[in-house]
């Protein structure tokens, strides 16, 4: 999930969540931060240039940015994505698979 971006290594992975209005949903249409729990980076989401429309997860060692943060991001950038699976548990057999399917 390493990308370049303007000659800097980040960290980074598409993690479903979408603006919606002022708020965040998951694909399942829950808002983020609804649960009491939200994990953005310090100034985040900040929306740079109205066009930071998706959630990535991040990170950046070279300005501090740690590892396992939020950021909003425009929806156009091409990275890797991460997906939440959902097992039987005494079964260990994969019931579903939740992936954004905008990227």
């Amino acid at each position: 999930m390493r990308i370049s971006v303007q000659g800097r290594w980040w960290y980074t992975g598409w993690i479903g969540g979408v603006r919606n209005g002022s708020d965040f949903i998951w694909p399942d249409g829950t808002i983020v931060g609804a649960d009491g729990y939200d994990n953005w980076a310090d100034g985040q989401p900040d929306n740079t240039g109205d066009v930071e429309d998706c959630m990535d997860i991040i990170g950046d060692a070279n300005t501090f940015v740690p590892f396992g943060t939020w950021n909003d991001q425009n929806c156009s950038i091409t990275a890797p994505y991460i997906c939440e699976r959902q097992q039987d548990r005494k079964a260990q057999t994969l019931i579903s698979l939740n992936c954004s399917s905008f990227h």
